[in-house]
């Protein structure tokens, strides 16, 4: 079966993928500090859930996404009886 209602599976949805990601040379042009501090809101349903710079939306969303993949991956260690490696027990890493 294909992934993502593509016909090439994996590979198809990847190229796709790349297709959307701009090149480091257009966010390198495009990244400022008068850009990083505009604000950022997020909105569901058209409702303001937060808002803050841009810099800090994009410092949180890093952070929270490497916690979870470090909670995931310590998960999925002890539920194979794996031992956790001492760094990703740590809170600081």
């Amino acid at each position: 079966m294909a992934r993502h209602g593509s016909q090439h599976g994996r590979a198809g949805h990847q190229s796709a993928r790349r297709a959307e990601i701009p090149s480091r040379e257009v966010l390198q042009q495009t990244t400022d500090d008068r850009l990083l501090n505009t604000k950022w809101r997020m909105l569901a349903a058209g409702k303001l859930m937060s808002e803050q710079p841009r810099y800090v939306a994009i410092g949180d969303g890093v952070l929270n996404h490497m916690a979870h993949h470090r909670g995931q991956l310590t998960v999925y260690l002890r539920l194979n009886e794996e031992k956790v490696p001492r760094d990703l027990r740590s809170i600081s890493g």
